[in-house]
Parts: structure tokens; sequence; C-alpha cells
């Protein structure tokens, strides 16, 4: 039992520090990605991300990467329920489908509540 917390743990920690690296991207701090002026900083996306995902933190940082990682759950979540027997594909598709379009969107500006205009 005990390695199966530690495998959790450790893969939750290697969670944690990919969605930090994706939060410096996305946070422009990685001089090598150029993202929207005035969304990819801090103030911007991270903002907007804390209230659509509903991450309570001040941290732009924190901001960010708990947004990543409330994807991460709810595409776990997803996972969970087409693991469960005489759950078919046509069952859960259309759930990582949406989930991928509303965090695309989230990323790129566009609110939960705007993004039924934009599909």
């Amino acid at each position: 039992m005990w390695m199966r917390a530690a495998a959790k743990d450790k893969n939750a920690k290697l969670m944690r520090s990919l969605a930090w690296q994706m939060a410096r991207v996305l946070l422009g701090k990685v001089k090598s990605y150029s993202g929207m002026d005035g969304w990819n900083e801090p103030g911007g996306i991270d903002v907007g991300l804390a209230e659509w995902c509903g991450v309570d933190e001040t941290d732009p940082m924190k901001r960010v990467t708990g947004a990543l990682l409330t994807f991460v759950n709810d595409a776990m979540d997803i996972a969970y329920y087409a693991s469960k027997p005489g759950v078919g594909k046509g069952d859960w598709q259309w759930q990582v489908d949406a989930l991928i379009q509303r965090y695309l969107f989230m990323l790129i500006g566009v609110s939960p509540a705007n993004q039924t205009d934009v599909v």
C-alpha cells in the first residue's frame, strides 16, 4: 500500500513541477515564448484563469499552476469514468473534446461564459 501512496506522491510532485514550468511560459517568463501582450503576463492570464477555474491565490504563478492542475484533475475524472465497465468511447469522448476546447479558449482569454459565442 505504501508503494502506491509513494507513487501517487511522486506523480503529483511531477505534475506540479510540469504545471509550474508551463505557468512560467504562459506568464511570459520564458524569453523564447512570445505570447499576447497584456495577456501572457502577470495581471492578465493569471487573473482570468484564477476566476474561471476557482483558484483562490494571489500569486500569478500559483494562480496559473492551480488552473493547469485543475485541468489535469478534470481530465483524470473523465479517465476514471471512462475506465468503468460498460462505459464506451461514445460515453466519454465528447467530454474530453469539450474539456480541451474549454481550457484552450481560457488560455487565450475567452471566458467560459463567452465560449458559446465562439464555438
